[in-house]
């Protein structure tokens, strides 16, 4: 939770005497049966006033919508009730009586919506991640790279020798490109002249589909508003990443750096590894690393990279050190709390 954000938008809110409750919410589609296509998505949510020993058990995370059928749904329709109650809720408020049975009149914010990569493009309405301008938090045209199959798209610094400069997202821009993708007809012609234009040729601004179901909602923020998804970002993302690039990249391996070679060393290192038993199980085998799932790729970047990878005779110190920085930051940005050096010292990472 972005304590900036908090203070900005719900304290300023109890300065002038108001009670505030403030949620986080989420959804996302889980599979009900394996044979068939439909799927199941609850909307959730969960007070950030409670305290953080309690906030996450069950019975303080509550379901508020839920949606069964083919695909997924139309996420305007969906969130409309939500959104609705949630401005009524924020505007008038709820009389509560508290634990000395006093009645109290409370108003109710969701200004956190905490979900991950693949439902986030369907509820904030734009580009998913393997289209232009996918990035929700800066205007990054995401490349080509013809190193990658078929030229995917990479979120890159440099194009060639030159360095690439991209501005931040902000709620006021996010607002402009929902209004100007909205005014679009779906060929990339405007339904009306003089009403701003796209950067591509389809139906989006800045890659913006249209406006969000969010884009009423009180004290919400579209871009600061939607946790990063660190799980699907940094794990399958950027850690498997690494891994393939150390271990199945050929035109990396010289005689000096050679990591395959090293597989069955970290096999043993692996395995001779003893956890406590109040952490979760180990990881598949090294060898089965193609298919491990987000946890298990968290479980082996938080505790078994460094001891599995170090003094390795053929892997450089140049790439171990490279991994080092990532699981260095990855700690940091872990942590239950993080100050302002903690999160300059991750940057330098």
């Amino acid at each position: 939770m972005d304590g900036d954000l908090y203070d900005s938008k719900i304290r300023s809110e109890t300065r002038e005497g108001k009670n505030v409750i403030s949620l986080t919410f989420n959804t996302d589609g889980a599979k009900v049966f394996l044979s068939n296509k439909k799927s199941m998505w609850p909307i959730q949510f969960l007070a950030n006033e409670l305290d953080i020993k309690v906030r996450f058990k069950d019975v303080n995370v509550f379901l508020t919508g839920l949606w069964y059928g083919r695909g997924s749904p139309k996420m305007t329709t969906f969130f409309r009730p939500f959104t609705e109650e949630l401005t009524s809720l924020a505007l008038d408020g709820v009389e509560l009586v508290t634990s000395t049975g006093r009645k109290t009149l409370y108003h109710v914010f969701a200004p956190f919506c905490s979900i991950d990569s693949g439902a986030k493009p369907k509820v904030a309405r734009h580009k998913a991640h393997n289209g232009r301008f996918a990035c929700g938090f800066c205007v990054h045209s995401n490349l080509p790279v013809p190193t990658y199959p078929s030229n995917q798209l990479r979120f890159i610094e440099r194009d060639g020798r030159r360095r690439l400069s991209f501005s931040d997202r902000t709620h006021e821009s996010i607002v402009k490109d929902m209004l100007e993708a909205d005014a679009l007809d779906g060929q990339g012609k405007l339904k009306e002249a003089n009403t701003g234009t796209a950067n591509e040729t389809h139906d989006n601004a800045n890659g913006v589909l249209g406006i969000s179901c969010l884009a009423e909602l009180p004290k919400f923020d579209l871009v600061r508003g939607f946790v990063i998804d660190y799980l699907h970002t940094l794990l399958p993302g950027v850690m498997a990443s690494l891994l393939r690039l150390l271990f199945d990249t050929p035109e990396l391996r010289t005689e000096n750096h050679d990591p395959p070679s090293q597989i069955p060393a970290i096999e043993e290192r692996l395995s001779s590894i003893r956890p406590p038993n109040c952490m979760a199980a180990r990881s598949r085998s090294f060898r089965e690393r193609g298919d491990w799932k987000g946890k298990e790729l968290r479980l082996f970047a938080l505790v078994y990279t460094l001891p599995c990878l170090k003094d390795l005779p053929k892997i450089s110190s140049k790439h171990f050190k490279h991994v080092q920085k990532f699981v260095s930051a990855l700690q940091i940005l872990l942590g239950s709390v993080i100050t302002n050096y903690d999160l300059l010292k991750a940057e330098r990472h």
